[in-house]
């Protein structure tokens, strides 16, 4: 039985492990909470592509079974993939210059591509260019739960 991690937040923390690209920025401060007026924001990793490697431009702490946007921008002058095995079924796309492909997308040179995913359970993912094979990236999602008070 896999143990679960015990602190002060419900989260799901994400951490990057790379080969053939780079981290560039620390997870979002965005609040976990919204204004009851308004629904709260779904979590957002961006990701630029750019001389052939995937760079994380915005990270963000997400919850198991809660939707998460994973926005792909190529800077490149060439077509690149995002292709990855939890871009099944379950994962929705979209974008100008944005080509379905079998488990992933696509991405024309300086176009966007928004994929809407939720991961279902604790672990990793992996996701690379199924055009240059060099470009690849794994992500990991640990399920944290809050600390239990401890009753006297």
């Amino acid at each position: 039985m896999a143990s679960r991690f015990e602190i002060f937040t419900p989260l799901a923390f994400v951490v990057l492990l790379a080969s053939g690209c780079a981290a560039a920025a620390p997870l979002s401060s965005e609040p976990t909470t919204a204004p009851s007026d308004r629904p709260a924001p779904k979590p957002q990793i961006e990701i630029a592509i750019r001389d052939y490697t995937f760079l994380i431009v915005k990270m963000a702490a997400i919850r198991i079974g809660t939707p998460v946007e994973i926005i792909v921008r190529n800077e490149d002058a060439v077509t690149h993939g995002f292709v990855s095995p939890m871009l099944g079924e379950q994962a929705q796309g979209e974008g100008e210059g944005v080509t379905p492909v079998a488990g992933g997308f696509h991405v024309d040179p300086g176009k966007t591509l928004v994929v809407r995913v939720t991961p279902e359970r604790p672990g990793g993912f992996s996701f690379h260019c199924d055009i240059h094979q060099a470009m690849k990236q794994e992500t990991f999602y640990f399920d944290v739960r809050p600390a239990r008070p401890q009753l006297k």
